[in-house]
């Protein structure tokens, strides 16, 4: 029997011999001519100092700038190499020729991974990018974006926690690498690795993926001479033998590792397998809902009838992503995050054209997020110096002739136009020197400048013709086996940045970083080889901005910030541009007056906002759900439709505020209506307005210095603005409206109380409750043009916000089908026996209170609001920030005049408040105690411990108006109906007011969603139709009205429209007590009838 050691010595000289053979028994080339630098060894060759870790760098460099973009290096055993960097060689060896050219490393790939895209050459290489190019394109990058910032918003809530204390210093190299193998995970395995929580361990994948090719790289005689003929020692089963019996323990971890790698990717693949026949409900259960890159994979494999793929090579492609994408990704990333650590200027600018793009926090679109020129100009840079690939390999299959971009002299004196490659030759490509070779890129090519991406780049450049796929950079490579994901790997790094960058500063540590140029360019601290680390002081959350003309502006969310700008210096913040924003629009209503006009106003509106007129207001809006209810039974009497939701809550929320608000009916809220003309006005002022930006921003601010009112008239009716014309005329239209209605409202009170009851509202709508409240004050009455302006900003203030609220939440229910039915059944189980919910009821029915809470909580409406500082200021911190000098900051000193924007979308999803899971959304938070940490921040907001309706004198005194609408409209909708979400993508504007937009569709915004009439509905249907035709004795045609159990749904309506007929009732309502003092939703719906009839139309 052979012993192990002698096995390992005929294997070794049968490489050599063969390896010597094919250098010395080709054709003569002129390789010998060209130009190379002394040092060679015989064994190692050059490879010593190409492949040093640390030296690397250094002898890269050397090569372009003593010996040009064409070099003779040696190799193992003395071999000839061709390095180059030379345009025209690369399109040869990569382009022209590639099929000449055989990819280095497929013998070693097909060993670590399988028969992945890695691994396989020729038809085989051409069938499985055919088969994977779908996952990459532009439209599914689209769909990968939400997934990317679920994983990113992940990293935020994990680092803010680590940051909670105050500064730190952060092993960003660890947090990239969780998050890149994350975001692979998830959008390419569906699968997820990482809870990106503070205190998660690494996974075994990740410790294993990184660690291959350095274990790997311990072994350089399997590396440089077996794994040439490797596939000569006969099937699988024969090399796993003599891997077993090879006495190397770093051979066995290899084997151990690639074990591991393969029985996962396996297990996964069994689940979507099993998944996929189950069908799609199975298949959206998974993490990445089937549209992650390998179940599209499998899914299109399944439906093509040529080049399909194996499942060995399925299989084979879920290490290969994550080994292509992970370390290459992450190290991207931290080399970003280390340059903009040691250019604050660059952070800066950067910080401020994202936090610019997202005026109010949230997630950037699509679109938005791949067109920020300097974000893009960051990433462009860093990647053209710092390639995390820094030069690849190929080995010529044949004789092949590589003609040369420019001619060099070759060691003979004679000019060389063309290098002749003998079959066998390796030629190494640098990537590295081809990015930053001065005669392309200009004299400063070796310098870090982003700004050289936001004009035309250098004639040179261009003329040069670089065949790299991307952006005139070998970054990627180029030609058939280009990197097939350099777009994911783009979108990953902005949409990573866009997050890392708002949230948190970054700045150098002590440590001195080397990167090691070995395979993939990873970064050590000095003196430390035996763990990659990168180590940065990470700092949040308070930012400098600038704002319009360079002004100083302050960003945050800090608690105790917030407190003094909006409670305990509440008067030195004022809304200076708001204030006259909004008494441009509204007149001098709430919104638009301050100090003791302001308080004279909200001591006059306070009563109508009371508990016990929230307990009158039900009535009214019950019988506004009652008619949406009606009107969407009608669209859908024909089976499941998909609904634009957005205008429905829309037209709900303006009858509401206008029926409770004005004592006005708006809409009928049938399904055939059209809009209002106040409607269109209303949520079209902003955006008009918003195309104004001289006059927000400028002019706005000096309004008051031009005179009186009807001069500013004549200004504005001279300029030659469309926009600003359309403004005067919303404005002019809401004045008028307002006006007729307090035309009436007056004469009925001054008539008396008959005339007052006749009215919608029956005089217990707000402005009716105002108005005579006004009439009988002995003080601090209000005037006519006060009272006016009340019905605008009312309407302003609660219709958008409202309709923005309850689309939110009806998304998140249509994509969360536990939390939906989980609702509906509390909601049924509460009014069992039929009817409206009382107001006790509906306010204290907790899973509905959560779900309210926790949408208004990660979305709030309006996510920003800002404030000017009357006069210079001190705020203290709630924690020390460390200041771009590295000295800490406790408190801030605001000069007059400084706008300090507050975020109230980061205030409510602060994970050092609400623990490491604030950014999703989690309505059973809301059923346990909350965090300790949440409840000693003091948050000054006057809604549970949040910032949604602002603090202070100046909040919202609406809130709880506005969360019995909310409750009031979904008590009934989620009863009623199921909403499931469409195939549309939604992406959710931030303009002042959250609106949902669907992808491509910027003009209208729309919330598309699949509806159906709920089961809950219809029993709710039959037992209510049952008590009502018992109440009738209605039952000549039943002997037991509780045969009605029996009938089916078409029977049972017939019923339940003859006795809704005879008690106003509408089919799917019951039949509630009714009383003098208090009129049933019916007997309202019938009084209104009458009231719209008998009013004049406008």
């Amino acid at each position: 029997m052979i012993t192990p050691t002698p096995q390992l010595v005929a294997i070794f000289v049968v490489a050599f011999v063969t390896i010597w053979f094919s250098k010395h028994g080709r054709r003569r080339s002129n390789l010998g001519n060209l130009p190379s630098p002394p040092g060679a060894g015989f064994f190692t060759g050059h490879l010593k100092y190409l492949f040093n870790p640390v030296k690397a760098w250094d002898f890269h460099q050397k090569l372009m700038n003593e010996y040009g973009p064409v070099v003779r290096v040696n190799g193992k055993l003395g071999e000839d190499l061709l390095y180059t960097y030379d345009p025209k060689v690369l399109h040869h060896v990569l382009v022209k020729d590639q099929p000449k050219f055989e990819r280095l490393g497929l013998s070693m790939a097909q060993i670590l991974f399988g028969d992945g895209m890695l691994s396989v050459s020729g038809d085989h290489h051409r069938k499985q990018k055919k088969a994977l190019n779908p996952v990459f394109s532009i439209a599914h990058m689209r769909e990968m974006l939400t997934v990317f910032y679920d994983v990113v918003n992940k990293l935020q809530g994990g680092l803010g926690e680590k940051v909670s204390n105050g500064p730190q210093e952060v092993d960003m190299m660890a947090w990239m690498s969780r998050t890149a193998l994350e975001l692979i995970g998830q959008s390419g395995l569906g699968y997820s690795f990482d809870p990106m929580t503070n205190d998660a361990t690494e996974h075994t994948y990740s410790k294993m993926i990184k660690n291959l090719i350095p274990t790997f790289g311990r072994l350089p005689v399997l590396r440089f001479y077996i794994m040439r003929i490797a596939r000569y020692f006969g099937p699988p089963g024969f090399r796993r033998f003599l891997v077993n019996i090879t006495p190397s323990k770093t051979l066995h971890q290899v084997r151990d590792m690639c074990d591991y790698m393969w029985a996962l990717s396996e297990e996964i693949y069994q689940s979507k397998k099993k998944a996929l026949a189950e069908g799609d409900e199975a298949v959206q259960n998974q993490i990445g809902r089937g549209k992650d890159i390998i179940s599209i994979l499998m899914k299109g494999n399944l439906n093509t009838d040529e080049d399909q793929l194996d499942e060995k090579e399925l299989i084979a492609q879920m290490s290969t992503l994550i080994f292509a994408a992970m370390d290459t990704t992450s190290n991207a990333l931290s080399r970003i995050l280390q340059l903009l650590s040691t250019h604050p200027e660059v952070q800066d600018k950067l910080r401020e054209e994202l936090v610019e793009a997202r005026p109010f926090g949230g997630e950037l679109s699509y679109d938005t997020l791949v067109e920020l020129p300097y974000l893009d100009a960051v990433c462009r840079e860093t990647l053209r110096l710092y390639p995390p690939v820094a030069n690849l390999g190929r080995i010529a299959n044949e004789d092949a002739v590589l003609p040369l971009s420019k001619p060099i002299i070759g060691r003979d004196g004679n000019k060389i136009t063309e290098v002749y490659i003998p079959k066998g030759t390796s030629v190494l490509m640098s990537f590295i020197n081809s990015n930053r070779n001065p005669e392309i890129w200009g004299p400063d090519a070796l310098e870090w400048k982003p700004e050289r991406w936001l004009s035309p780049l250098p004639k040179e450049v261009v003329d040069a013709h670089i065949p790299g796929v991307y952006s005139h950079l070998m970054t990627f490579s180029a030609g058939a086996r280009s990197c097939i994901g350099f777009k994911f790997s783009q979108l990953e790094m902005k949409a990573v940045l866009s997050m890392l960058v708002s949230s948190f500063k970054f700045a150098p540590t002590k440590d001195k970083i080397v990167w090691h140029m070995a395979g993939i360019s990873v970064p050590f601290v000095e003196g430390n080889k035996e763990r990659t680390c990168l180590p940065l002081v990470v700092n949040g959350p308070v930012v400098r901005l600038r704002g319009k003309f360079g002004e100083e502006q302050v960003y945050t969310f800090d608690p105790k910030v917030l407190h003094h700008v909006f409670v305990k210096d509440q008067s030195n913040f004022e809304r200076l541009l708001g204030l006259r924003f909004a008494h441009v629009l509204f007149g001098d209503g709430l919104l638009a007056v301050s100090g003791g006009h302001h308080r004279r106003q909200k001591k006059a509106l306070n009563p109508v906002f009371s508990i016990a007129h929230m307990r009158e207001m039900l009535l009214v809006f019950y019988d506004v759900v009652d008619k949406l209810q009606s009107g969407l039974h009608e669209k859908l009497q024909n089976g499941p439709q998909k609904i634009d939701m957005l205008t429905w809550v829309t037209r709900t929320a303006l009858e509401l505020i206008g029926q409770s608000g004005l004592g006005y009916s708006f809409d009928p809220m049938t399904n055939d209506a059209s809009e209002h003309k106040y409607s269109r006005t209303i949520k079209n002022l902003i955006p008009t307005f918003n195309r104004l930006p001289t006059l927000r921003f400028h002019i706005i601010q000096m309004s008051q210095r031009f005179g009186p009112p009807g001069f500013l008239r004549f200004l504005v009716n001279i300029i030659p603005s469309k926009p600003l014309h359309e403004v005067r005329d919303m404005v002019d239209y809401m004045w008028a409206l307002s006006e007729e209605i307090y035309e009436s409202k007056k004469k009925a009170i001054s008539e008396g109380d008959d005339a007052v009851k006749s009215q919608i509202g029956r005089g217990k709508d707000i402005i009716s409750i105002l108005m005579k409240g006004n009439l009988n004050a002995s003080e601090d009455q209000l005037d006519e043009k006060e009272v006016i302006a009340q019905m605008s900003t009312l309407i302003f203030a609660a219709m958008d916000t409202t309709s923005s609220a309850l689309s939110r939440t009806l998304q998140l229910l249509s994509t969360h089908p536990e939390v939906q039915d989980k609702l509906r059944k509390e909601l049924v189980e509460a009014r069992a026996s039929g009817g409206e919910l009382s107001y006790d009821m509906l306010v204290e029915l907790p899973y509905l209170d959560a779900v309210c809470r926790e949408t208004l909580r990660l979305y709030p409406p309006v996510p920003s609001l800002s404030r000017t500082a009357n006069e210079d200021a001190v705020l203290p911190l709630s924690k020390p920030v460390v200041g771009r000098d590295g000295s800490k900051i406790t408190e801030l000193n605001i000069p007059k005049g400084t706008s300090v924007t507050v975020s109230f979308v980061n205030s409510n999803r602060n994970p050092d408040l609400w623990g490491p899971d604030a950014l999703e959304w989690k309505p059973e938070r809301w059923l346990s105690p909350l965090p300790d940490e949440l409840v000693d921040a003091h948050i000054p907001g006057v809604y549970s411990h949040l910032m949604t309706f602002s603090a202070g004198v100046r909040s919202c005194i609406g809130f709880k108006f506005s969360q019995l609408e909310m409750k009031a409209v979904l008590s009934m909708l989620v009863s009623s109906f199921k909403f499931a979400p469409t195939k549309d993508k939604i992406i959710w504007h931030m303009s002042g007011i959250t609106a949902p937009f669907v992808e491509g569709e910027k003009e209208r915004p729309s919330l598309p969603l699949l509806m159906n009439q709920g089961a809950m509905s219809f029993e709710v249907m039959r037992t209510t139709t049952a008590a009502v035709l018992v109440s009738l004795s209605m039952i000549s045609s039943v002997e037991d009205p509780w045969q009605l159990q029996e009938m089916d749904e078409g029977a049972l309506r017939s019923r339940a429209i003859i006795a809704s007929s005879t008690l106003s009732l509408s089919p799917t309502s019951s039949m509630p007590e009714a009383s003098a003092e208090e009129p049933s939703s019916a007997r309202l719906r019938e009084r209104d009838r009458r009231t719209n009839e008998k009013q004049p139309p406008l």
